[in-house]
């Protein structure tokens, strides 16, 4: 089988930065997303356990510390405008930083990664309060919510 020949790019600026969690079953649905909304070569992606909550978690803080130091270099170098925050359901990491009640029903579990994506949202504005910040939430079947 043939492999597709990528074209080098020269291109340094990048519109977006996608933070999203590390779980290599939203991987092809994560590409497929962002395909679809156009920014197939138009975004860098930083992948952390737990997407969102890996920001703000004093669990891990050296998460949190890489995010930022990667968006600093995001808006310095690709110059980047938007950073879309993508969390996904039946995530394994953000259960063991909150606990395991963050999915006690359907509705629990969205008002879990509601609450930590608003969060990383408002940490990102304090400090970069130029940037148009995007929350979203994948189902494993690839569907996305979109929050305010």
């Amino acid at each position: 089988m043939a492999q597709k020949k990528l074209k080098p790019t020269t291109r340094l600026r990048a519109s977006t930065l996608l933070l999203t969690c590390i779980d290599y079953r939203m991987v092809k649905f994560i590409h497929s997303y962002m395909l679809l909304r156009g920014l197939e070569d138009d975004y860098s992606h930083v992948a952390l356990g737990g997407g969102a909550v890996a920001v703000t978690t004093d669990k891990y803080p050296h998460w949190g510390s890489s995010f930022w130091d990667h968006l600093a270099i995001a808006i310095r170098v690709h110059h980047i405008t938007r950073v879309m925050v993508l969390d996904h359901r039946n995530c394994a990491a953000h259960r063991m930083i909150l606990g395991n009640n963050t999915e006690k029903s359907r509705d629990a579990e969205t008002h879990s990664h509601q609450e930590q994506l608003q969060k990383t949202k408002q940490a990102i504005l304090a400090k970069y309060p130029h940037l148009d910040v995007e929350l979203l939430l994948m189902d494993l079947d690839g569907a996305i919510e979109r929050f305010e």
